[in-house]
């Protein structure tokens, strides 16, 4: 991704009105991916502050993380 395409990936995320589920789907890709996944996990720990509509929803994707096989997935 890059420096510039991160900062965008996130202000995308954050900005958007409202999250459908394909771009939920796209940040739990983002979020297992090894070299931005840490990046992508901190956009979803800022949805799960900002989003309580939303929040349920959020939660039980980093829920879902924290079970995950990969240990550097379950330890961000």
């Amino acid at each position: 991704m890059g420096g510039h395409y991160d900062y965008l990936f996130h202000r995308i995320f954050l900005e958007a009105p409202f999250l459908t589920s394909g771009s939920l789907k796209i940040l739990r890709k983002a979020c297992l991916d090894k070299v931005y996944g840490a990046f992508a996990i901190t956009t979803l720990r800022e949805l799960i502050l900002t989003r309580a509509r939303q929040r349920q929803e959020l939660l039980r994707l980093l829920i879902e993380f924290s079970y995950f096989d990969r240990v550097d997935i379950r330890e961000q």
